[in-house]
């Protein structure tokens, strides 16, 4: 098994930003008004608002080896139809999607469709999903010599292929559109370059990569190997991180954990049982949150640190 270096738990945060918001009530406006974040919406779809949704999304970043060896690991949420008498009216809960390829000559073109059937389980937002069909494809080409291998391009392209009829409401194409969706990209030799700190001999072709293509590629996973990269719908840093003294999942990433978690703390009971009855997450984040330990609390308080270094870690 391919080991992705703990990205996973990064990515998860891209994955589920948004996914409820304070007050994590049902009836809030913004959470009724969710799954703006990384969609892939059916072509249809894409037309008739003229562009604003895409209905793909593509990165180019740069690998150097002798040998465009890659896996890709696509990862979105997929909207549930819930089933009768579970949750609260209008709350939309999501079934977290994936599909892993490997491109060992750095090429390749995948179809795939995710059908309409009823997935999870009562307690983890049962439902039915409406059926999905998608594109993945990678082409890699050689442009250059590094000091320790060959210098490729790596474009990678995600589309989204459902057809759906014209005129089809906000809230019904969104149940055939990848949501969150994000990708994570292996080299099993090389190193992926950085584009946001490239070395010098990189830098001008680091800088003519298109950043404008719906996913914006990072190093992730490990500091000693350069072996993984994230592209997603929003910029990061390289090697992003979740704070160490977060206790967990709040959505938001945007959000400080101390004022949140106050935030949390002062909800009345009534808010509290609106929310847990939303969603299994919501109500773990809830449950956890008024658990926490004083020694937890204090750790969310006048927190420093100072960023690395080029080169360590």
């Amino acid at each position: 098994m391919w080991d992705w270096q703990g990205s996973e738990r990064v990515a998860d945060a891209v994955l589920y930003e948004g996914y409820a918001l304070y007050p994590y009530r049902p009836d809030a406006v913004k959470n009724r008004r969710r799954w703006t974040f990384g969609r892939v919406v059916p072509p249809v779809y894409a037309r008739e608002q003229g562009g604003s949704d895409p209905w793909a999304r593509e990165t180019v970043c740069l690998l150097e080896a002798e040998r465009p060896r890659i896996r890709l690991r696509l990862r979105c949420l997929e909207l549930l139809d819930p089933e009768p008498g579970c949750g609260p009216a209008g709350w939309e809960p999501a079934w977290q999607r994936e599909q892993s390829w490997s491109a060992p000559d750095g090429a390749g073109a995948w179809t795939w469709t995710w059908p309409a059937e009823t997935v999870g389980d009562p307690a983890q937002g049962q439902g039915r999903t409406r059926g999905i069909t998608a594109g993945l494809k990678v082409l890699t080409r050689a442009v250059g010599q590094g000091p320790r291998g060959v210098l490729h391009e790596v474009h990678v392209r995600l589309e989204n292929r459902t057809p759906v009829p014209p005129g089809l409401p906000e809230a019904d194409a969104l149940h055939y559109s990848l949501l969150a969706a994000h990708l994570l990209l292996g080299a099993e030799e090389g190193r992926w370059i950085s584009l946001q700190d490239p070395e010098p001999w990189a830098a001008s072709r680091a800088a003519a990569c298109p950043q404008d293509r719906g996913w914006w590629p990072v190093l992730a996973g490990s500091r000693r190997d350069g072996r993984i990269m994230l592209a997603a719908p929003i910029i990061l840093y390289d090697y992003p991180q979740l704070a160490p003294e977060s206790p967990g999942d709040l959505f938001d990433g945007l959000e400080i954990d101390e004022l949140l978690t106050l935030r949390i703390l002062t909800l009345t009971p009534a808010e509290q049982e609106a929310a847990k009855a939303a969603d299994p997450r919501v109500r773990a984040l809830l449950e956890r949150t008024r658990g926490l330990p004083r020694e937890v609390l204090y750790g969310l308080h006048g927190v420093t640190f100072r960023p690395p270094e080029r080169g360590e870690g």
